[in-house]
């Protein structure tokens, strides 16, 4: 009787245990889709080093990048208003943008406007539906400097990720 007793608390436990792991799984699972953890926000934006002083081991200009998208949060299927900006020393060359978790090709993004000589774009893109219930986009913008220094002999290119997350 007793070892009955110890075998069926110890099968509670272990459901209890199975119980913790799901529903911390799916409370995470709904965490990566929230608006407060989406990095396609609104009017987000980061500093980013364009001189490293090697000697000096710092950054000694920075440029600031941004993004915003609407609508927010993002919707797959339908058409998504992006503006991208960048420091006004840097020109846009080309962005994209590709499914990260699920690889559905690579789909330029299309541009309507540029602002400020290039420095900022107005574009719209297209994110299709997968079988995937949270996919995890990435926004790829190329952008080179627009005034190099005469003396150097190569052209400076940034290349700038954005994250996106959508879910059904």
């Amino acid at each position: 009787m007793q070892k009955k007793s110890v075998l069926f608390s110890g099968f509670i436990v272990f459901l209890l245990l199975i119980f913790s792991v799901l529903y911390q799984f799916n409370r995470a699972s709904e965490n990566m889709s929230s608006p407060t953890n989406n990095t396609a926000m609104e009017g987000l934006s980061s500093e980013v080093c364009l001189d490293w002083d090697k000697a000096k081991k710092r950054c000694v200009r920075q440029g600031q990048m941004g993004v915003s998208l609407h609508p927010h949060p993002v919707v797959v299927e339908q058409e998504i208003a992006v503006k991208l900006s960048f420091d006004e020393a840097w020109a846009f060359e080309n962005a994209w943008v590709e499914g990260v978790n699920m690889y559905m090709g690579k789909s330029p993004l299309i541009v309507r406007s540029q602002i400020n000589g290039g420095s900022e774009i107005e574009a719209i893109m297209f994110l299709g539906s997968c079988s995937e219930p949270n996919m995890q986009w990435q926004i790829t913008a190329q952008w080179k400097e627009k005034n190099p220094d005469l003396n150097s002999k190569t052209q400076r290119n940034v290349i700038a990720t954005y994250d996106i997350f959508t879910s059904r």
